[in-house]
Formats: C-alpha cells, structure tokens, sequence
C-alpha cells in the first residue's frame, strides 16, 4: 500500500481517507483530554505569536515546543522513508506507518493513564499533546511523499482550497464557459474533487468518532484508532502494493 510510485488512484484515495479518518480521531482526543490541537500548527504558531508579544514565556515554550515536535515527526518520516530505499525494502513508506502506530499506541496508554489518575497532572498536557504531534508530523509527511505532494491528511485547510480550484474548473466547464476535456480526462477531474470532499467529511467522522468514544469508554477511547491503524501496516506488510 505504500510503495512509491505503484499506486493506484483508488488505493491513494482509499490511503488518504484511512489516514485523515485517524488523524481526526487523534485531533478530537488531545482538544478533549488537553484542550489542544494536535493534528495541525497553524493555531499553535498563531497563539504562539501572541503569547510571545503578552510576554506569556512559559506557554510560548510549550507551543514552540510542540512545533518542533511536529517538524521532528516530519523529519523522521523522511529520514525512515530515505533509509527503506537505501535498504531496499520493497515497501519503503512501512517504517514511518510503523512508528506512528506505535506512538499513537504509546499516546492510547497515556489516555488510560490519565482516565485512571495515575499520570501526574504537571506532565499529562506536555505528554499527551508531544506524542501525537510528532505522530501526525510523520503521517503528513509520509502521504505527502506517497502522493506526490497532492494529499494532507493532518488538516483539511490546503484540501478545501483545492476543493474549491477544481469545483471551480468543473463548474465553468459545465457552463461552457472552459474548453471541454475528453470523457477521460473529465472523469479522472471529477474523481479527484470527491477525493479532496472525502478527506475533510473523513477527518470530520474520525473527530466525531473520537468524542463518542471518549464519552463512552475515555480509558480505551484511543484504542479503536490504533488497532485500524496496526491492521494497514499488516496489510501493507503481507500484501505489499506490488503485488497487488
């Protein structure tokens, strides 16, 4: 499944709808347990701004922090992304889908923890909100090697402006006011708007996901992600995209 260069169209899309669907879920549940976004760092840089100008130094570290952590997720995506193709591995993007199960694993234990009182109040915001940011850093930059740069699965702010270029391709098409493209061509365009709709109604249902899971079990409430996210790494493992 993450093999560079040998997907199909349906498989990245059915990727990118997978992986926006944990992203979101993840996002729900650090904004519930710390009041935090995770997923994404244009909030964090915003707040970080101001807080530096008010002088606030203790929260302007944390969400510098939290940046970095995000940037250092992107970073090992591509160091581990680089280091399968050195090493040949038929599926280089597996190392990175590995790591961020295993730290999105390390996040579900950290929400039993907190759920059970047994994590320390001073350290909960800082670990509870670090693992998952480095987790959705290596995420988005993982989809975005695998498709090229089109695909971000972490945010859906760049998606609904591409949504809103090629709706507007598609509608002055319809209205003869744009030449007309070959059937192939016109569907190839058309799959690619539902593909960029799909991504944010998918990271919307995986937030929404994540709340009533929290709501209902908050121990556990991480663990329906984690498992999803384990069985695409052992598909990608025993079926690599090449042979399929």
């Amino acid at each position: 499944m993450f093999k560079s260069q040998a997907h199909s169209f349906t498989q990245q899309a059915r990727l990118a709808i997978s992986l926006s669907w944990v992203a979101g879920y993840t996002n729900a549940l650090t904004l519930l347990t710390c009041g935090q976004v995770t997923s994404h760092i244009s909030g964090s840089v915003s707040q970080l701004g101001v807080d530096v100008a008010e002088m606030r130094w203790s929260q302007a570290g944390y969400l510098l922090c939290l940046t970095l952590m995000f940037l250092l997720g992107a970073f090992t995506a591509g160091a581990l992304t680089e280091f399968g193709r050195i090493r040949r591995f038929q599926s280089v993007y597996v190392l990175p889908m590995v790591a961020e199960a295993a730290l999105l694993g390390l996040f579900a234990l950290l929400v039993d923890w907190q759920a059970n009182g047994t994590l320390a109040a001073g350290n909960a915001r800082v670990w509870l909100t670090f693992l998952p940011s480095f987790a959705m850093g290596l995420q988005n930059a993982t989809i975005t090697r695998i498709s090229g740069g089109v695909v971000r699965t972490t945010h859906v702010t760049g998606v609904v402006t591409d949504l809103g270029l090629e709706l507007s391709k598609i509608a002055f098409r319809l209205v003869g006011w744009k030449r007309k493209l070959d059937e192939r061509r016109a569907i190839q365009e058309r799959w690619r708007a539902l593909l960029l709709l799909s991504i944010p109604g998918s990271f919307a249902l995986g937030a929404g996901l994540g709340t009533l899971c929290f709501d209902l079990f908050e121990a556990y409430s991480m663990v329906p992600a984690v498992v999803f996210l384990a069985m695409l790494v052992i598909q990608d493992v025993l079926v690599p995209i090449t042979a399929v």
